[in-house]
C-alpha cells in the first residue's frame, strides 16, 4: 500500500503584482509640495546670497605686494598674489589672505610658487617641501623639508637700484 501523498502545488496561484507607483495620496502630496516651493521661489526669490565681486581681494597692509630678503646670504624676492578665490567668506582670512592666494619666491635660481595653507594663525605658504611664513616683516620663516627640516635665516633688506641692462 502506498502512502498518501499531498497533492502537488497548484501552478495557477494568483499573485497580485507589487504596485510600481506610489499611491495617489503620496503623488498628490508631492505635487502640493512642488507647488508650494515654486510659489515661495516666485514670491521671495532664491534663498542664495548674492555673489561678491569677482575681483581678488587687495593685498593686505601687513603683507606687502613685494619684499626683498637675504636668506642664508643670498637675495630672495617675494611677491604675494591674491589668486583666484571662490568665496571671500572662507574662514581663516587672517591678514586679508585667503585659501587660493599664493606667494612667489625667487632664490638661488629657484622660482617657487607656494600655495597658501589653511593653517590657523599667521598666513603660511607651502607645497609640502618648501615653507614660507612671514611671522614679521623683518624675519620670516623659510624652510625646506629634505628628510629633515632645513631652516634658512632670512633678514629683510631694502631693494637696491635696478641693475642697468646696458652695463
Amino acid at each position: 500500500m502506498q502512502g498518501s501523498s499531498a497533492p502537488p502545488p497548484s501552478t495557477n496561484m494568483a499573485f497580485e503584482p507589487m504596485p510600481t507607483f506610489p499611491s495617489r495620496g503620496l503623488v498628490g502630496f508631492a505635487l502640493l509640495m512642488a507647488l508650494v516651493l515654486f510659489l515661495a521661489i516666485a514670491l521671495f526669490g532664491l534663498p542664495i546670497r548674492p555673489a561678491r565681486a569677482l575681483e581678488p581681494p587687495s593685498t593686505p597692509q601687513s603683507l606687502p605686494a613685494q619684499a626683498h630678503y637675504r636668506c642664508d646670504g643670498d637675495p630672495l624676492r617675494v611677491r604675494y598674489q591674491a589668486g583666484a578665490v571662490d568665496d571671500p567668506a572662507i574662514p581663516n582670512s587672517l591678514a586679508g589672505t585667503l585659501p587660493g592666494a599664493f606667494v612667489l619666491l625667487d632664490w638661488r635660481g629657484l622660482h617657487l610658487q607656494l600655495p597658501r595653507t589653511n593653517n590657523s594663525g599667521v598666513p603660511s605658504y607651502s607645497d609640502g617641501r618648501w615653507w614660507w611664513r612671514p611671522l614679521s616683516a623683518d624675519q620670516p620663516e623659510f624652510r625646506q623639508r629634505r628628510g629633515t627640516l632645513i631652516n634658512y635665516a632670512c633678514q629683510a633688506e631694502s631693494p637696491g637700484p635696478a641693475p642697468d641692462p646696458a652695463g
